[in-house]
């Protein structure tokens, strides 16, 4: 059976319970992902999430945020290769 909110009643489906947001979480940029990060704490802290829920969404926006830290390392280490390319063509 399915309430308002379409969370699933373990009891009566025996099934593992999926919650939807009050809010869509953005992740288009490490600013709005740590944003997201943020807000799912204060939403965690509050008691509008379970401690389960709490830890498999900061799990996943961990995940995302390496990704958004790798891809950086890789702009660095192409500025990098630059920089010093110019240098040796200067000298």
């Amino acid at each position: 059976m399915m309430d308002i909110q379409g969370i699933t009643n373990e009891k009566e489906q025996g099934a593992t319970s999926r919650r939807r947001l009050s809010w869509k979480p953005r992740l288009g940029s490490l600013k709005t992902t740590r944003q997201t990060m943020a807000r799912l704490f204060r939403e965690w802290a509050g008691g509008n999430v379970d401690d389960q829920d709490f830890r498999t969404g900061t799990w996943a926006l961990s995940q995302i945020v390496g990704a958004y830290r790798v891809e950086k390392e890789l702009e660095i280490e192409t500025r990098l290769r630059e920089i010093e390319d110019e240098i040796g063509r200067a000298k």
